[in-house]
């Protein structure tokens, strides 16, 4: 038998043998070709919006967990330094003081300098905190918060909503007022 096929040969067509893959006959084989043409565009468009979900998901999830606390960080060791320690001058009525406010290990410790009078520094200490230890800034600011006409030391912990006074007594300062 010839390799090649002749003309007769040729013009009848060739029948394909059922598999898995290929449907059975002519009408099956139809109505896959007319399913699977139903919704071309809609698939497509369904995987690349999900797809772009997805890449826009993990882009915030890296911007939230990454980047923000590294340029929060980086600002703070620029701003604060090391050791996260905030400075204020302030003439708070019985003469200019300098003032001095860290984290040491939960608790804030303010230390007020009256300049020319070293032997009057106070160390004011009492506000514990809750969460990362050693980690947070404090800033420190001059209010009339008593309403009394002295001004008093506001204290701002990062991360909470809350301020802090300490309350101007005339000579130096309490958490109680007294």
């Amino acid at each position: 038998m010839s390799r090649y096929r002749t003309v007769e040969q040729q013009e009848q067509p060739i029948t394909r043998r059922a598999s898995y893959i290929q449907p059975r006959n002519q009408q099956e084989e139809r109505r896959t070709t007319h399913l699977s043409e139903a919704h071309p565009k809609q698939g497509s468009l369904l995987s690349s919006v999900g797809c772009a979900g997805v890449v826009v998901m993990l882009l915030l999830l890296v911007w939230y967990a990454v980047v923000v606390p590294w340029w929060t960080n980086t600002i703070d060791q620029w701003n604060y330094g090391t050791s996260r320690i905030t400075k204020l001058s302030a003439d708070v009525g019985h003469g200019t003081s300098d003032f001095i406010a860290f984290d040491q290990k939960g608790q804030v410790v303010v230390i007020e300098f009256i300049e020319g009078h070293p032997d009057k520094t106070h160390i004011f200490t009492g506000i514990n905190l809750i969460g990362d230890p050693g980690n947070r800034i404090i800033t420190l600011s001059v209010s009339d918060v008593n309403h009394d006409g002295k001004p008093d030391v506001v204290i701002h912990v990062e991360g909470e909503t809350t301020a802090y006074v300490l309350l101007n007594t005339g000579s130096s300062f309490s958490w109680s007022g007294k």
